[in-house]
């Protein structure tokens, strides 16, 4: 069931290989998935997508979502630890 969220992948043409640490990168991952999940869930037309792109250097994962946003309040502290 995808509680009525509409999910998109955008992957590269040709498989993408790379090193890092798989766990640490799930781990990332599972966490942007249910954020974005979470947040998709309070409009009215749910949507979660997941670009993955090569960059010159680097493999970029980018997720967004159909939710209202980050209050300005909050962002401004979001990477404080």
């Amino acid at each position: 069931d995808n509680m009525g969220i509409e999910f998109e992948l955008h992957l590269p043409p040709k498989d993408v290989f790379f090193e890092c640490r798989s766990v640490q990168i799930s781990q990332v991952l599972l966490n942007l998935f249910n954020n974005a999940l979470e947040a998709a869930q309070e409009g009215e037309h749910g949507a979660v997508e997941l670009r993955v792109r090569k960059d010159v250097d680097f493999v970029v994962f980018e997720v967004f979502d159909s939710g209202p946003g980050i209050p300005a309040e909050i962002s401004e502290k979001i990477m404080q630890p």
